[in-house]
């Protein structure tokens, strides 16, 4: 849309007039194409920042959530809230094996956090 017709639709909005809202049309820009986007897509040991195994306990963590993001009730107690419990204490260990699904009071439990 060029200024003048922005400034017409301006001044016919201050009179009053119903201006209809534009049609959105073809954005405008750089459009990247599919081969760049595929190359974007990398995860896990091909991705540029993966730190593999030096990773932080945060990071293992965070890597269990996302690879586990629905987990259902606690194991033990069947109570609805639970969370990711890593079996061995290794967070970068995301394993189903390794991967137990425990409410807040068994997790602490497990932990020894509790008697």
């Amino acid at each position: 849309m060029t200024e003048k017709e922005r400034a017409a639709r301006y001044r016919a909005r201050k009179r009053g007039e119903d201006v209809p809202k534009r049609r959105p049309g073809p954005r405008v820009g750089f459009k990247q194409s599919v081969d760049h986007i595929e190359k974007r897509k990398r995860w896990g040991a091909e991705h540029h920042a993966w730190a593999g195994d030096d990773a932080s306990v945060k990071a293992g963590r965070a890597r269990a959530l996302r690879a586990y993001p629905d987990i259902g009730p606690c194991e033990k107690c069947n109570a609805a809230k639970s969370e990711r419990h890593h079996v061995d204490g290794n967070t970068l260990n995301n394993e189903p094996g390794n991967i137990m699904v425990l409410c807040r009071r068994c997790h602490m439990e497990a932990h020894g956090r509790i008697g």
